[in-house]
């Protein structure tokens, strides 16, 4: 399965993308997650993963702003 998605500028240092509906389907919404890029330098090929996070980082980045 292939799916397509646009690339937008969003600063001088920084890009942005949307992540489709169907790639997150199986997370739950109750909970926080991280999206993890790993570059395959091999293979030449990004690699996306959601982690989910630890209630302790999730606190953390509330009071931290980030």
């Amino acid at each position: 399965m292939k799916i397509k998605t646009k690339l937008w500028k969003r600063s001088p240092t920084s890009f942005a993308t949307t992540v489709p509906q169907i790639a997150i389907l199986p997370l739950d919404e109750g909970k926080k997650y991280d999206i993890l890029w790993e570059y395959d330098r091999k293979n030449d090929i990004w690699k996306v993963r959601f982690e989910e996070r630890k209630k302790e980082e999730a606190k953390k980045k509330v009071k931290g702003n980030g």
